[in-house]
């Protein structure tokens, strides 16, 4: 890129016009050249040119002044593609689902009928042993099902699945009447 930008010219003439008829063309296509697109170096090359003239007291005395509006259309277009690059990873991390906080505590979120978080841990406990640690996984160390899947080296489904059942027989244990709680009565009435 060295050699494709520091190519020397002429001396300038005095006019930023007659200079800007005499290496435009050449700029532009050695900007295209580095960039490897014909639009975009064309758009890069043009903006630069409007800044050298915007500066031409000073880019006009410069020894190679087309060699400025070669590194200038360069850097415009890396700018560019590092913006572009930016709002990319921007983008995709705004839309990468948002881990929801819940709104109570996890052990208040199994907590039934007055029981205490002790009562959830020695309920948690009496489960069998893959549904205790897929409650332990999910609520107390507050890892979602697919993480919890991963660790337990289960699909995410049979991961749902078993936190389902997890739950289900946590709320039975829990519940106030020792038979097996309201949710079993319910059924047990609409059997009759």
């Amino acid at each position: 890129m060295a050699g494709v930008v520091a190519r020397r010219s002429s001396r300038p003439p005095r006019s930023f016009e007659a200079w800007y008829e005499q290496v435009a063309l050449d700029v532009t296509k050695r900007v295209v050249a580095v960039v490897g697109d014909p639009t975009v170096g064309r758009e890069a090359t043009a903006e630069a040119f409007a800044r050298a003239y915007e500066r031409w007291n000073r880019v006009g005395s410069m020894e190679a002044p087309d060699a400025w509006v070669c590194t200038t259309a360069i850097n415009l277009c890396k700018r560019s593609w590092r913006r572009a690059a930016f709002e990319k990873r921007a983008i995709a991390r705004n839309a990468e689902p948002q881990r929801l906080q819940p709104v109570h505590p996890p052990e208040e979120d199994l907590l039934v009928a007055g029981k205490g978080p002790e009562d959830v841990t020695v309920a948690v406990k009496a489960l069998p042993p893959r549904m205790a640690e897929a409650i332990r996984l999910r609520y107390w160390e507050e890892l979602p099902e697919a993480e919890v899947a991963r660790r337990m080296g289960i699909a995410p489904g049979s991961a749902s699945a078993l936190l389902h059942k997890a739950r289900k027989n946590l709320e039975i244990s829990m519940a106030p009447n020792q038979r097996g709680g309201h949710r079993q009565r319910e059924a047990e009435r609409n059997h009759q």
